[in-house]
């Protein structure tokens, strides 16, 4: 019987343990994919990029670039895994009949498939460079110039302003948040059912937000903390907002979907 009706944190060690132990076979084929997908991606710039000497790696245009856009790929990819548990009817009782609250259930997918998959992610990546780097520098040695990709790298290209890299965070967080959503409503072919979605809703947002802007912004100057361009307010906070409002949903959704299986 479940004495604490919301969270235990022992209860949600065995959780963990039991979810691990029964698949983390899935879980290292999709951490070799990622690492996989990434080194090709890599190796196929550095074969023509290296050809060439020159006083710097060419290189890391294209790696900041990859790192970016497959992370925004892979993250979408994950969070849409988390309810692929709730496919089929057999696993979708089996995994309801747990003996763990719905927030222990919910939150232990969430917490793997989007924190523990960025840590996983970053170090996928470095090691994808690392033995991208290891592998040309053998092939041409005669280029000096070869060297491990830094993450500094974006922020001081890429992301040359604050404000730039905050709004990059979020829109990635609406982003992923979205397909945890999806998965949710959508167990079956989340991925592609949730992309169509937010085709739509990138629409509409765009919409809403360029109206609001000139209604409330145009002739203005607003300026909070060290975002100054009203345009970049407007799209970082809604960004946050509506990401932590999707998990949140997510959350009941998939609360209210085991209530009523179990009547």
């Amino acid at each position: 019987m479940i004495k604490d009706t919301f969270f235990s944190l022992s209860r949600f060690n065995l959780l963990l343990k039991k979810d691990i132990m029964e698949n983390w076979k899935s879980y290292v084929l999709r951490i070799l994919l990622i690492f996989g997908i990434i080194f090709i991606a890599l190796s196929w710039n550095g074969y023509f990029a290296y050809k060439t000497s020159r006083m710097y790696d060419p290189s890391h245009v294209f790696t900041a670039g990859v790192f970016m856009v497959s992370l925004f790929i892979f993250g979408s990819l994950s969070a849409s895994y988390i309810m692929e548990k709730m496919k089929s009817k057999t696993d979708r009782i089996s995994y309801l009949m747990i003996p763990a609250t719905a927030f222990e259930k919910y939150f232990m997918r969430w917490l793997i498939y989007t924190i523990v998959f960025l840590g996983i992610y970053f170090l996928m990546f470095k090691m994808a460079d690392c033995t991208k780097t290891f592998i040309f520098r053998i092939i041409y040695p005669e280029n000096t110039n070869i060297e491990p990709f830094s993450f500094s790298y974006i922020t001081s290209t890429t992301f040359k302003e604050k404000d730039e890299l905050l709004i990059f965070i979020g829109f990635y967080i609406l982003n992923q948040s979205t397909y945890v959503l999806g998965s949710i409503l959508w167990p079956k072919n989340s991925f592609l059912k949730t992309f169509a979605a937010n085709i739509i809703i990138i629409f509409v947002y765009g919409i809403v937000a360029t109206y609001s802007f000139h209604l409330f912004f145009v002739n203005k100057t607003v300026e909070v903390g060290f975002i100054s361009d009203p345009s970049e307010l407007w799209l970082f906070i809604p960004s946050i907002v509506l990401g932590v409002t999707f998990w949140i949903i997510a959350y009941y959704r998939f609360k209210e979907s085991e209530i009523i299986n179990r009547i």
